[in-house]
């Protein structure tokens, strides 16, 4: 079996990009391998702030919005604007992180842990504790349902959501592509 895959470049293109390299990656069914060629460093691009509507309905949303945007500070009322956005801004993004990161696995966390105390609540139904949870576990599974519903309703950008056509193959299918 011989390589008959190749990747030739002049003098011109090592001077002017003298950090490239090329990579053969698998042919899989084909004959030929498929070359991977960079001749810059692939840089993570920042993606701009998008507000997300689900932060909104999150108990802690408003204290933090008040927060900021009670903050005193001197200035004309454009730059006080400006400013207090910048400070939302920044306080958004960790707050963000801690409370939205690997947002769907907490509903299915949320969820199995509804399903468990309706069971033990389904074997003891005297239990005013198990009650007390089920209600509880329900009020935290369905916050967080919400949530996840308005962020995919939002990332998708469509209406057919609002008509009932929701969470399924196709749906996911629609975010996939968004991204």
């Amino acid at each position: 079996m011989s390589k008959i895959d190749r990747c030739m470049v002049n003098v011109e293109w090592t001077s002017s990009f003298p950090n490239s390299s090329a990579e053969f990656l698998h042919p899989d069914v084909s004959d030929h391998s498929p070359i991977l060629i960079q001749w810059h460093e692939s840089k993570r691009k920042s993606y701009p702030f998008r507000f997300n509507n689900a932060w909104s309905i999150h108990p802690g949303f408003n204290d933090l919005l008040n927060n900021v945007w009670n903050q005193y500070i001197h200035g004309d009322p454009v730059c006080v604007l400006i400013t207090k956005l910048k400070l939302l801004k920044m306080k958004l993004k960790g707050w963000a992180c801690t409370h939205f990161s690997d947002f769907h696995e907490r509903v299915k966390a949320a969820r199995k842990d509804l399903h468990e105390v309706q069971e033990r609540l389904h074997n003891n139904p005297f239990d005013h504790f198990l009650a007390t949870m089920e209600k509880q576990a329900r009020k935290n599974y369905i916050e967080l349902a919400q949530m996840e519903e308005l962020d995919l309703k939002q990332r998708t950008d469509c209406e057919w959501l609002s008509y009932g056509d929701k969470c399924n193959a196709y749906f996911f299918n629609v975010i996939k592509e968004r991204k």
